[in-house]
């Protein structure tokens, strides 16, 4: 069993005085601010601090010097789960650390669907995308609109049939988190009796 890098501060509760956790904060997509205050337990002159944090794959660490009593951190997952401590550090020992907090961070609509790509045959369309560049959290159903007909779909392509010719059709795409619909990718295709198409 492989343990994480909290694991290995297990025995400082016995040596080291805790504080309570950090205040976590989520300011913006993938970004939290975390804010800690060890003037109660310890009378060290702090040097540094370090940051542990953890998504349940693998931990993170980060080292403020000169030490501060808040800290953001950017590039994280939004609708993960990560828990976070802050150590306070005098030169060459470590003199208090919080307790852990976890948080799962807040989802936001995604960005468009990439790559939207669409094939015409004798009476049907059929459309293909690439994910979001910014998928802001666990991506659900697409939704897929041609003209007023949507249909939610799991995967990266749908078709539609027994479509009249020579009939200018507007198709859009939009991906979703738990915080909803981001805006769509679309594109205008008139079908032809030979199967060619033209976009506009």
């Amino acid at each position: 069993m492989v343990l994480s890098l909290f694991s290995y501060f297990y025995y400082y509760h016995f040596l080291v005085p805790t504080n309570a956790p950090p205040k976590l904060t989520q300011v913006n997509v993938g970004s939290v601010r975390l804010q800690w205050d060890f003037s109660q337990v310890t009378s060290c002159g702090i040097y540094s601090n370090t940051i542990l944090y953890e998504d349940g794959n693998r931990t993170r660490r980060e080292v403020l010097i000169p030490a501060s009593n808040q800290h953001v951190l950017t590039n994280l997952a939004p609708g993960v789960s990560y828990t976070f401590r802050v150590n306070a550090d005098c030169v060459g020992s470590l003199a208090a650390y919080t307790n852990n907090v976890t948080d799962r961070l807040q989802e936001y609509p995604p960005s468009m669907p990439l790559n939207l790509e669409v094939k015409v045959t004798t009476a049907a369309l059929e459309i293909s995308w690439s994910p979001p560049a910014a998928p802001n959290g666990k991506l659900g159903n697409y939704l897929v609109t041609l003209n007023n007909i949507s249909e939610e779909i799991g995967g990266l392509n749908y078709s539609f049939f027994d479509l009249k010719p020579m009939t200018t059709y507007t198709i859009t795409i939009k991906a979703q988190t738990t915080a909803g619909y981001g805006p769509a990718a679309s594109t205008v295709v008139t079908t032809d009796p030979t199967g060619m198409f033209g976009t506009s």
